[in-house]
């Protein structure tokens, strides 16, 4: 059931819906020197990041699409790919010298003939020593934010956040439904990087019900559990 409802979250995104989201799914995955670079000189790159990949230290220039991409959106994003694999110019904080990883990220998943032409064109870079890319698809997305223990989405909430989104589509959500349920972000393990893509989903799902007053209400939540642990 949960993951219908990161599938549903995913499949209602527009592409720049996802950036902040996407930001703190990076950070709440471990990468760091996380930069947006999304605009007209962005050389391919929508955003770069680092992470330590076994014991090493790794750049990563990340492309990302909403929903699904056939056979033309994928030749067309084909380009954007090898910017990604080869181009180094994007920021001062993009280190050319380290290795580097391609990753394109799609809300969506790769339909008709682009799951084939994608996987040939990575067996060709392979078979010429060239930097490959990995593509991070709705299921990768949905099972990184599910099972991943670095994010484990609602697992502290004891089926509270499945009551929450349940209350929201029926239409019997309140503003002290969604304050009450935001209390337990004040005292919760987790981080706010994984508070914030719990925030995302409950807030697009309020934003569908048409009820933006408590869509903005749960952004003000995750403000006050913000401002809360900086005053521990």
């Amino acid at each position: 059931m949960l993951n219908g409802v990161v599938e549903h979250y995913l499949s209602s995104l527009e592409e720049r819906e996802f950036d902040a989201p996407f930001i703190a799914l990076l950070r709440a995955l471990g990468y760091f020197d996380i930069h947006f670079l999304h605009g007209a000189f962005e050389f391919g790159k929508d955003f770069i990041a680092k992470a330590i990949v076994e014991g090493s230290e790794t750049q990563f220039a990340f492309q990302t699409k909403a929903g699904d991409i056939n056979l033309h959106s994928w030749n067309d994003a084909r380009g954007q790919i090898d910017m990604l694999r080869t181009d180094a110019t994007a920021h001062p904080s993009f280190d050319s010298t380290l290795p580097r990883k391609a990753v394109f990220v799609t809300t969506g998943r790769l339909v008709g003939g682009a799951p084939v032409a994608a996987q040939n064109y990575r067996d060709h870079l392979a078979q010429q020593g060239e930097i490959t890319f990995t593509t991070w698809d709705k299921l990768d997305l949905i099972e990184r934010m599910t099972t991943d223990p670095q994010i484990l989405l609602a697992s502290d909430a004891n089926g509270a956040f499945l009551m929450l989104i349940g209350q929201i589509d029926e239409g019997k959500i309140t503003d002290q439904d969604v304050e009450r349920y935001s209390r337990r972000w004040l005292s919760s393990p987790k981080n706010l990087f994984q508070l914030t893509i719990e925030g995302a989903v409950i807030a697009q799902r309020l934003r569908l019900a048409a009820r933006l007053d408590l869509s903005c209400l749960t952004a003000l939540t995750l403000l006050r559990a913000t401002w809360a642990r900086a005053r521990e």
